[in-house]
């Protein structure tokens, strides 16, 4: 994804440049071992000081977003690479993976599918259930991605959810009994800090599929109001517009400036996940919708569930 700058907003440039990125990072637009452009690359395309492109990257380095190599540029922060002996069974977990997506085009149900392949396979099955505790950020949001999650995994599996405040407040025992901790790809390095030793996982986002067909449904005389936290507005903006191009009046609103007088004069009101507090200051009249993701399917396909087959054939689930 292109970084870009709407100055039309009252966001500095060095915040929207943060948040894009943090914000891409959770959606895959910037996957883990993305290279960015160099500092003097991405000053001269926006059209703002190195300075400022510099900061940006110096406070997501910080975080541990973004690592910079010398003499090969900066990039995401990757995911630690499987080992060697790791490739053959990450080969045939994609197999598997297209065998299901063809399952599923042919309108074969997954459980007629499942019972399929246990016919092919041994009767002894390797690896014990899993137990999964998903850490996220709003607790709705993090309770909604584990329910979405639970489609993949076999039916003795188990997970959790809990948030990194929660976890921050009473680590004592909220991860007794867990092979796995999974968490969005920004925060894996909070995570990581809290729950040091343990095997954090992540999960790349995409807008909900109730997201895309609400936005696709607006009419084309729509006055829309999007609010969202200052870091992620532009990025935001860029994605409503993308599936709503249909609708010309938009009117962003950064979530720390919202107030009612901010709505006066729209119909509907798209919010970013944690911004519900501003439904209270809504005009009467005025419809709301959250602008909530979703696990990627593809992500989890490709990179959740071959981690996961690594987790079990390593006997991991077995030790508890």
């Amino acid at each position: 994804m292109k970084i870009r700058l709407d100055r039309q907003l009252p966001v500095p440039a060095q915040v929207q440049i943060q948040g894009q990125i943090e914000f891409g990072m959770v959606n895959g637009d910037f996957p883990p071992g993305c290279k960015l452009p160099s500092v003097r690359e991405l000053a001269a395309d926006l059209g703002v000081s190195p300075v400022t492109v510099n900061e940006a990257y110096r406070n997501l380095a910080a975080r541990g977003f973004i690592e910079t190599i010398r003499g090969r540029g900066t990039f995401v922060r990757a995911a630690p690479t499987p080992a060697r002996d790791e490739w053959p069974l990450l080969a045939l977990e994609a197999d598997v993976a297209r065998l299901v997506r063809r399952a599923d085009r042919a309108g074969i149900d997954r459980g007629v599918l499942l019972e399929a392949v246990g016919r092919h396979v041994s009767a002894r099955n390797h690896g014990g259930p899993l137990r999964l505790l998903l850490v996220g950020v709003y607790e709705e949001a993090t309770r909604a991605y584990a329910s979405s999650l639970r489609r993949w995994l076999r039916r003795e599996d188990r997970i959790g959810w809990t948030t990194l405040d929660r976890l921050r407040a009473r680590p004592e025992g909220q991860l007794d009994g867990y092979d796995a901790l999974l968490t969005l790809a920004h925060r894996r390095g909070e995570l990581e800090d809290v729950a040091p030793g343990r095997t954090v996982l992540t999960v790349a986002l995409v807008p909900s599929r109730r997201t895309r067909v609400s936005l696709a449904g607006l009419e084309p005389w729509t006055r829309l109001g999007l609010v969202a936290v200052s870091a992620f507005l532009p990025t935001m903006l860029h994605h409503v517009q993308r599936f709503a191009s249909h609708v010309e009046d938009v009117v962003p609103v950064p979530y720390e400036e919202a107030d009612g007088a901010a709505f006066e004069a729209v119909d509907v009101v798209v919010y970013g996940t944690g911004c519900e507090p501003i439904l209270a200051d809504l005009p009467g009249g005025v419809r709301a919708f959250e602008y909530r993701h979703e696990p990627d399917p593809a992500y989890v396909e490709r990179t959740l569930l071959p981690a996961l087959a690594s987790l079990r054939a390593s006997g991991r689930s077995e030790a508890r």
